[in-house]
């Protein structure tokens, strides 16, 4: 068997079955044997350590389908094909030329509007600058059955006050 269409052997916690039951695969026990298996369900009471005794599973491995790379080859097919990780990427020229547009998010799971907003710093201009942002953003799919003209009125409501508060600021009222 060829480690290179497997997978890594892993340890087994003692539970149930953590595999497909038709896998394919081998099995290590506690007595020391590795055998293989043609199906994970044939195994049956063995992944069980309350109840198997030295014929209890310790690890395991599976044969991974033809179409699954381990990392390792995923990794070389990348290079081969001229591809980056995102560590190893520089940013295009279009990035580059338009920085303000472009915002490194990797350090962050999920995205909201908030969020949005903070990246760009939209807030530094004021509430309603930000409100009305909120609103173009989410034009008609926020709760409270506004529809998106609804949205746009409120938008264009709040970036109009905060021109009449710029001009407050600036002595012109």
């Amino acid at each position: 068997m060829s480690d290179e269409r497997w997978s890594e052997w892993k340890e087994h916690n003692g539970e149930t079955c953590p595999i497909p039951y038709d896998a394919v695969g081998e099995a290590q026990f506690r007595d020391g044997k590795v055998e293989p298996f043609l199906c994970a369900g044939s195994l049956g009471s063995c992944w069980n350590t309350k109840t198997a005794g030295k014929s209890t599973i310790i690890a395991y491995r599976y044969k991974l389908p033809e179409e699954t790379l381990t990392p390792e080859q995923e990794a070389d097919a990348h290079k081969e094909q001229g591809l980056m990780t995102l560590e190893e990427r520089e940013l295009p020229a279009r990035e580059h030329q338009y920085s303000p547009y472009f915002k490194d998010v990797r350090h962050i799971d999920t995205l909201d509007v908030y969020r949005v907003l903070d990246l760009f710093e939209v807030e530094k201009h004021g509430h309603p600058i930000s409100h009305a942002a909120k609103k173009l953003l989410l034009s008609g799919v926020r709760t409270g059955g506004k529809d998106v003209e609804a949205d746009i009125r409120e938008a264009i409501d709040s970036l109009m006050r905060w021109l009449e508060m710029r001009e407050e600021d600036n002595g012109k009222v």
